[in-house]
Formats: C-alpha cells, sequence, structure tokens
C-alpha cells in the first residue's frame, strides 16, 4: 500500500488521447514555425499564465491529426479535450524551455505531483511515516 494513496487518473489510457498523441510533436513543430515566438514571454510561469492553447489551435491539431488517419470524435473529444490541451501545450513549452518546460506544464495538474508537492512543503515530510513500519 503506498504512504499516499491517490486515485488513477485512466483518462490517458483513453484509446482516442493514444491515437492523437503521437502526432503532437510533429504539429507543434510545424504550428510554432508560424505562430508564436519565445520573446512574447519573460519565464516560464509568464508563459504558463498566458499561453492558452485555443480553438483554433486546437481544431488545427484535430484536422492535423485527422489527415494522419485519427478520425475525429466528439465524445471521444469532449471527454480527453483538456488533456489534449495540456500535452500541446506542454509541447509548447519544451520548445522553448526545454524538459523543464515540458514537465512544469504537463505536472502542473497531475494530482500525483500535487499530492507529493503539498506533502514535501511540511516542516518534516517523513515524520508521518516513521512509526507505521
Amino acid at each position: 500500500m503506498p504512504d499516499i494513496f491517490i486515485p488513477l487518473d485512466t483518462m490517458q489510457l483513453n484509446e482516442y488521447f493514444l491515437r492523437l498523441r503521437p502526432h503532437v510533436p510533429q504539429f507543434v513543430f510545424r504550428y510554432l514555425e508560424n505562430e508564436i515566438s519565445v520573446k512574447e514571454y519573460n519565464s516560464l510561469a509568464d508563459f504558463d499564465r498566458k499561453f492558452t492553447v485555443d480553438d483554433q489551435m486546437l481544431t488545427a491539431f484535430l484536422n492535423y491529426a485527422e489527415e494522419k488517419g485519427v478520425k475525429k470524435s466528439k465524445v471521444s473529444l469532449a471527454q480527453t479535450q483538456e488533456l489534449i490541451e495540456r500535452l500541446l501545450k506542454a509541447r509548447v513549452a519544451r520548445k522553448y524551455f526545454g524538459e523543464k518546460g515540458h514537465f512544469y506544464i504537463w505536472n502542473s495538474n497531475d494530482p500525483v505531483v500535487r499530492a507529493a508537492v503539498i506533502r514535501l512543503k511540511a516542516p518534516n515530510p517523513l515524520s508521518a511515516f516513521k512509526n507505521e513500519n
């Protein structure tokens, strides 16, 4: 049993998301050739606050993926849209801020990472587990 139980989010195992995911890197590369410049952002935190995956970018990605053979699904998109948008944003962050940027964005809404950060910010994070064994 883990020290802290956090239910598994299985949305990343959604078939539609798994079919879309491999097309994100190439799409973002092509998208960024014409769309934005890192100079628009002072820092990674500034990027996180200001950059959003708008409907235009999401639609462009879904059209790109459809050209690559991934059929659109309104039902599956409704279930995975937030995850797809976060992955697109993380990939853009990787381009301009490296791996740190990617994981900063990708993990920003991860419940496991959030729980770990809360635990690690405690004065003595391991104290709750010392007497359990």
